[in-house]
């Protein structure tokens, strides 16, 4: 999800509280005012993220038989992470715990 993306579905909803808002926009013109359902899902999409979700496929790293971190994939993106990501690139809170 692109930030400048979210911002804009949070700029929108933002006009069901303040109609100045709504007419402030460089869209006012060409929207049609009936971007809700897509805004809400955006809005939904990126809260989601913030829930710690945990990674998958994980395998422990080892080093001469020292086990020295772990690795696993994004529930979200599927990139792969290390344990010392809290956070994907894709912006997923990641929970490493058993």
């Amino acid at each position: 999800m692109y930030e400048k993306k979210v911002r804009e579905a949070i700029y929108c909803m933002k006009s069901f509280v303040d109609e100045a808002v709504c007419e402030e926009c460089d869209y006012y013109e060409t929207c049609d005012h009936t971007r809700a359902e897509e805004n809400a899902k955006i809005a939904i999409k990126a809260l989601e993220k913030q829930l710690p979700k945990e990674a998958v496929k994980r395998s422990l790293v080892k080093d001469n038989g020292i086990v020295v971190g772990a690795v696993g994939r994004c529930p979200c993106c599927n990139e792969i992470i290390d344990d010392t990501m809290t956070v994907c690139d894709c912006g997923q809170k990641i929970d490493w715990s058993e």
